[in-house]
């Protein structure tokens, strides 16, 4: 693998998407499912589809994402005996429990660990002015909320549709680096302030220009350059320069 090669691999793990759990917990939560009660079925085919985006858009999987993945298929394979077999059995236990056990216990620390930071948040941001200067804001700042990870998968997945794909196998080492398309995107934002997708890409973008953006995104939202939100009215999705960069 050459050098090339090596920076467009990236290993899912920003501050507020570490691994399997976080996914899991994003299509419970995109479903409107009940923890208590997964389908496991619906739920391991959604997991996997979103692997298969990873993979699609050149994403290192760890091995706690293949891990969990034998898991649900492991559970949705139990849950296929039938239940009358299984109530015989006195120490039989729905196959979900020790799951929804761990989804339930990581959600917990997962809203404190946010709770924290937005606590950190507003205290690193709090300034005082005068009572004369006290303008009212009727910005549309409260309209935008945070575009999760997986979000980002499904949109740049689609970006990929529509180009050809064998292009990837092919590495000509004059195209666009991870680190160039980040002082690329900062550069923007200084001018802009915001920008749409569409102003990310070249006029004919290929399928290496496509990834190559999408990691220098997650990057820059690791490295906290930048945030990623969608209009709850409109859905459209912006990237903003965060304050203080």
């Amino acid at each position: 693998m050459n050098e090339e090669e090596k920076e467009i691999s990236y290993i899912i793990k920003l501050e507020k998407f570490e691994g399997p759990m976080d996914l899991l917990l994003y299509l419970i939560n995109k479903a409107e499912i009940d923890i208590y009660d997964i389908p496991i079925s619906e739920i391991t085919e959604q997991y996997l589809k979103y692997i298969n985006l990873m993979k699609k858009i050149d994403i290192n999987l760890s091995a706690e994402f293949i891990v969990m993945a034998a898991t649900l298929m492991y559970i949705k394979s139990r849950m296929l005996i039938p239940t009358e077999v299984e109530i015989e059995d006195e120490y039989f236990e729905d196959p979900r429990a020790e799951l929804v056990q761990q989804i339930l216990e990581y959600q917990k620390f997962k809203n404190a660990a946010e709770e924290l930071q937005k606590k950190e948040e507003i205290t690193s941001n709090v300034f005082f002015r005068p009572a004369s200067q006290i303008m009212m804001d009727f910005g549309d700042d409260e309209n935008w909320i945070d575009v999760k990870l997986f979000d980002l998968i499904n949109i740049f997945s689609k970006f990929i549709e529509y180009t050809n794909t064998e292009e990837l196998g092919y590495i000509i080492p004059e195209r666009i680096t991870i680190g160039m398309k980040i002082e690329e995107i900062k550069n923007l934002i200084e001018i802009e302030k915001e920008l749409s997708f569409q102003q990310l890409f070249t006029e004919h973008p290929d399928i290496w220009e496509i990834v190559v953006t999408f990691l220098a995104i997650l990057e820059m939202v690791k490295q906290r350059i930048i945030s990623v939100k969608q209009h709850k009215l409109f859905g459209d999705i912006k990237i903003f320069k965060r304050e203080g960069n």
